[in-house]
């Protein structure tokens, strides 16, 4: 045993040092924006909103897309989540006019390519079959053979009493 001015050091233990926290700084949280190097304006509450819709929970996924609307509206990607989850609630004219939003815009968020399929149905159940014509239509010139597009198209088909297209349409959807 070693004696350092008469104490036994045997028997003594040394605590260890913890890292000293400096209780003025601010807490580690990440961003609620993505950095201005993203490719589109961005909330990462968007994609706890899209998990949301997964479990089924569309009215927290749209409020959570609302409150991103009202400290960024030049996030066009919550204008898409909102339009989706109110499609999904079937209120369709909110719906329609978040996704008649969301599908002017210019920013390469990825749920784009699929906002005119809902866009789409939100004019079949208001009724208005020539957008929702137009909008199957662009949904399936960004995702070709998407059989729900296709049968939306039928559906406005045979909405239309265009009963030849509509025949072709829901074989082809039904493939």
């Amino acid at each position: 045993h070693q004696k350092l001015g008469g104490a036994n050091l045997a028997h003594h233990q040394v605590a260890p040092v913890s890292p000293t926290v400096d209780p003025t700084a601010p807490p580690t949280v990440p961003p609620l924006i993505s950095p201005a190097t993203a490719a589109y304006p961005d909330d990462t509450r968007l994609d706890i909103a899209l998990g949301m819709m997964r479990k089924g929970s569309y009215e927290v996924a749209a409020l959570t897309a609302t409150a991103v609307l009202k400290s960024r509206a030049d996030v066009d990607r919550a204008y898409a989540i909102l339009g989706i989850a109110r499609n999904k609630q079937k209120k369709y004219e909110e719906a329609r006019a978040a996704l008649d939003k969301a599908n002017a815009s210019t920013q390469p968020f990825p749920e784009r390519k699929h906002v005119p399929h809902f866009l789409g149905w939100c004019c079949y159940h208001l009724g208005d079959y020539p957008a929702a014509r137009v909008a199957f239509s662009q949904h399936l010139q960004r995702v070709p053979d998407q059989p729900d597009s296709t049968f939306g198209l039928a559906l406005v088909a045979l909405g239309e009493d265009k009963l030849d297209e509509a025949d072709v349409l829901f074989a082809k959807a039904l493939k």
